[in-house]
């Protein structure tokens, strides 16, 4: 299976119907030709507000994401449409209403986000449902979780079920069940479950490359504890994740704003496979669960997230 994303170049709620039909129709093609099934990821992260063209706007992008959906069901049976948020853990990200491209207040999409209807966007309002499109155009659900480490990068990555069943700032408000995503949407649609985007960063602060010397005692650490509490939510008795069928690893290094320090970048390197060390200590944990794990090369999977052994 390829996992393909396609992102607005323009407002979402601009974007004719032709051009949505034209990619629909480029998705049989490439089923036909390759005879490769694909997982079809639009308009991801569009809880946040970093995505210009389609973020913060839920009303336009459950209407863009219904209408792609039903252009590919008419063309492709190969083709599964995949609903990906970022984790909202700390939704709404800053986002100020009436500063692109979070909607103004009195708008019919600042109704749709203000989901507690106290006239205010927060972390009490719910970070995933006004962007659900519905169970009927929706093959597969997935999240963008990450681990991002601090304090020269040698703590242990916290384990991934925690990050995707806890509430992270809304811990005393009684929310918690709305920032359960695996509950919520695995959980309770029986939808399958990917780590459409994930990964933890080995990095440096003030904007300095990450160093070429010999950090892999760090670099170890931060990305093995992540990858493998991964692997084992979804494997194994009493895996807390069953419905977690797949993970995208992030494999880029890049450079973004320190959260933590005004004014300052960070370079994040997420990859596991340019440290040759690191690269094989993945190949050993992968390895060493066997056949806790089923290979791409041995499944047959259908548009409806239905996956089995080949015969």
């Amino acid at each position: 299976m390829l996992e393909l994303t396609l992102m607005p170049t323009a407002p979402i709620d601009t974007i004719p119907t032709t051009i949505l039909w034209s990619y629909a129709t480029l998705m049989r093609q490439i089923n036909s030709q390759y005879g490769v099934p694909v997982l079809l990821r639009f308009g991801h992260e569009m809880n946040g507000p970093w995505m210009t063209n389609h973020g913060m706007r839920p009303r336009a992008y459950v209407q863009a994401f219904a209408t792609l959906s039903s252009y590919v069901r008419a063309n492709t049976n190969m083709t599964a449409m995949l609903w990906s948020p970022n984790i909202g853990n700390s939704y709404p990200f800053g986002a100020v209403p009436g500063q692109d491209p979070t909607p103004a207040v009195g708008t019919a999409e600042f109704a749709a986000l203000d989901t507690n209807k106290d006239g205010q966007l927060t972390i009490l309002d719910d970070p995933y449902g006004p962007y659900y499109p519905g169970d009927e155009w929706v093959d597969w659900v997935g999240v963008s979780v990450y681990n991002y480490l601090y304090d020269n990068n040698h703590q242990i990555a916290p384990i991934a079920v925690d990050v995707l069943t806890t509430p992270g700032e809304v811990s005393l408000t009684g929310a918690d069940a709305m920032h359960n995503f695996y509950q919520r949407f695995p959980g309770t649609s029986h939808k399958p479950f990917i780590l459409s985007e994930t990964g933890s960063a080995y990095q440096t602060g003030g904007g300095q490359v990450v160093p070429a010397g010999d950090q892999t005692q760090f670099e170890m650490v931060s990305k093995r504890s992540w990858w493998n509490a991964i692997l084992h939510t979804a494997v194994g008795a009493g895996a807390a994740m069953p419905k977690l069928f797949a993970a995208v690893w992030f494999e880029e290094q890049k450079r973004e704003p320190d959260s933590n320090l005004a004014n300052v970048d960070t370079w994040r390197d997420f990859r596991i496979t340019f440290n040759t060390t690191v690269r094989n200590q993945f190949v050993t944990d992968v390895n060493a669960l066997g056949t806790q794990l089923d290979w791409a090369g041995s499944l047959s999977v259908k548009c409806n997230g239905e996956i089995s052994i080949k015969t």
